[in-house]
């Protein structure tokens, strides 16, 4: 086999795996879906009509110290931040960080042709 030949099967090897990422594997979706069905339900008002009208079924989870999570800002009233780590689909999941926190900007993302900022919340 010359190395024209090698290079071109690696080629193909590596583009075909590309088609099909471990993150689809119905092990790793099983395993997401069980993680997620664990994390408790509930309603969530927002008072800023900016930002929420009505209330909604969201998911919810505390941030622990080291916890590190990027998405879009939803409310941050007083020593408390929300933050949505899903911003483009249906089912917001929401982690509250508690001061002291790190925060940083990540850029723009366009969500159903809406800019939203996403920003990096490091929990201290």
């Amino acid at each position: 086999m010359n190395i024209r030949t090698k290079l071109t099967l690696l080629i193909t090897v590596v583009a075909a795996i590309g088609l099909f990422p471990a993150a689809h594997s119905p092990a790793n979706e099983t395993w997401a879906q069980k993680r997620e069905s664990n994390q408790p339900r509930l309603s969530l008002a927002y008072a800023s009509s900016g930002l929420r009208e009505a209330a909604q079924t969201t998911n919810k989870r505390e941030a622990k110290p080291g916890d590190v999570a990027s998405g879009s800002v939803v409310d941050a009233p007083g020593v408390q931040l929300y933050l949505n780590i899903r911003p483009c689909e249906g089912e917001t999941f929401i982690v509250v960080f508690h001061q002291p926190y790190s925060r940083s900007t990540r850029g723009q993302k366009n969500c159903r042709g809406q800019a939203v900022t996403i920003e990096q919340i490091q929990q201290n």
